[in-house]
C-alpha cells in the first residue's frame, strides 16, 4: 500500500512540475538604463516545450508624443554555439513566422525580408551574445489588436524562422500558451493601449 500511495504522489509532483514549467510565468527584473540605473521592469515568458528557448514579452512601452505604442516581444534561444540564423546588412532574416493555435485552426503571422510577402513587425532585430540567440520584434499598427487577441485566445504558439542562405533551413519552436491572458494584462499593468479601445 505504501509503494502504491509513494508511486501517486511522485507521479502528481511530476504532473505539477511539468505544468508550472509550461505556463506563462510574470515576474519583475531588473533593466539597466542608459545612465547607469536601474529600473524594474513587467515581463512575461513561456518556455520551449522541444528546446532551449523563450517566448518573452515585456512592459507595455507608450509614448504619444512619439507615436510609439507596443509591447517588446522576444524569441530567445540558448545557443551555445552561437550559430543563430543571422541577420544580413539589412537586419532581417529570410522569414519569421509566429503560428498560433486557437482551437483546432492554426494562424500565422509573417515578418519577412520580402516586403510583397507583408510585414507583421515594423522592427525586426536578431542578434547573439555570447550564449544565446535573440530576436526581438514590435508589433505595430492596425496588425496589432489581431495579434494580441490571437496570442490571448490561443494554446500553443509555433515560431519559425528560416535564413537567407538555406531557405530549406528551418528553425521552430514550440510554446504553450496557457496563462498568455495573464501575461498580457500583467505586461500592461492596468493601461489600455488603442488596440483594446
Amino acid at each position: 500500500m505504501m509503494i502504491k500511495e509513494l508511486f501517486v504522489l511522485s507521479l502528481f509532483a511530476v504532473v505539477c512540475v511539468n505544468t508550472m514549467k509550461a505556463q506563462w510565468i510574470c515576474e519583475t527584473e531588473a533593466n539597466h538604463t542608459m545612465f547607469g540605473g536601474d529600473e524594474s521592469e513587467k515581463i512575461a515568458y513561456s518556455n520551449a516545450s522541444n528546446a532551449s528557448a523563450q517566448f518573452k514579452i515585456k512592459e507595455y512601452i507608450n509614448q504619444p508624443v512619439l507615436d510609439i505604442e507596443y509591447i517588446p516581444l522576444y524569441l530567445i534561444i540558448e545557443d551555445h554555439n552561437n550559430r543563430g540564423i543571422v541577420a544580413k546588412h539589412d537586419n532581417s532574416v529570410a522569414m519569421m513566422e509566429i503560428w498560433f493555435k486557437i482551437g483546432a485552426e492554426w494562424k500565422i503571422y509573417k515578418q519577412s525580408g520580402n516586403k510583397k510577402e507583408g510585414m507583421v513587425a515594423e522592427y525586426f532585430w536578431p542578434f547573439s551574445s555570447l550564449d544565446r540567440s535573440i530576436y526581438f520584434v514590435s508589433i505595430h499598427g492596425d496588425i496589432g489588436r489581431a495579434f494580441w487577441s490571437d496570442f490571448k485566445q490561443s494554446n500553443s504558439v509555433k515560431i519559425r524562422l528560416k535564413d537567407f542562405d538555406s531557405v530549406q533551413e528551418v528553425k521552430e519552436y514550440e510554446f504553450d500558451m496557457k496563462g498568455s491572458s495573464k501575461a498580457y494584462n500583467y505586461v500592461l499593468g492596468g493601461k489600455i493601449p488603442t488596440w483594446d479601445k
